[in-house]
């Protein structure tokens, strides 16, 4: 469950570019690979609100999503096990994931025998492996956000002015106190 849980932050944060960043993407269409192309008469291409953008953390979040693998996406995936996170996540959701220990099972070559249609075999450690390489990139895209966000929020304060805009400030809280 926290290796899905994980995997769907990627959406949540692309509904945010979305609403964020003004987009305009129909509700149904958008997802952490979609947010950022726009359909042209032959191909996709980037969208023009990030083609000439001087934020760069949005950038990064851009190439975190290249991180990912999708089935309509003609390009490969940065991350080479990007492949390999896709079908977790598929057969966790969809199908049906067999968690072996690993030293009872090599589950690498059986599923090369096998094949993965429906039952998709790993071992703990490779689960682990992968819900932790999720999870730095879940981070990483977390980081951008939140930092594409502060420097589109600086460059507004910019344009329209110091003055016209309150802070509000943050104190740290005693453990103690906390609930």
């Amino acid at each position: 469950m926290a290796f899905l849980a994980a995997y769907a932050i990627f959406d949540k944060i692309a509904y945010l570019v979305n609403e964020y960043w003004k987009l305009n993407l129909p509700i149904k269409k958008v997802n952490f690979h979609t947010v950022w192309l726009r359909d042209t008469s032959s191909s996709k291409r980037l969208a023009s609100v990030f083609i000439d953008s001087a934020n760069w953390p949005l950038r990064g979040l851009y190439w975190v999503s290249k991180d990912l693998y999708y089935k309509a996406n003609p390009e490969q995936p940065t991350e080479p096990d990007a492949r390999h996170l896709y079908y977790i996540r598929n057969h966790i959701t969809h199908k049906y994931l067999k968690v072996h220990d690993h030293i009872l099972c090599d589950t690498v070559s059986w599923r090369e025998r096998h094949g993965y249609d429906l039952l998709y075999p790993i071992s703990e450690l490779e689960l682990q492996e992968q819900a932790v390489k999720l999870l730095k990139l879940v981070r990483s895209a977390l980081i951008y956000v939140s930092l594409a966000a502060h420097w589109s929020e600086r460059e507004t304060i910019k344009k329209i002015g110091e003055g016209m805009f309150g802070e509000i400030p943050l104190w740290e809280i005693s453990d103690c106190y906390r609930l």
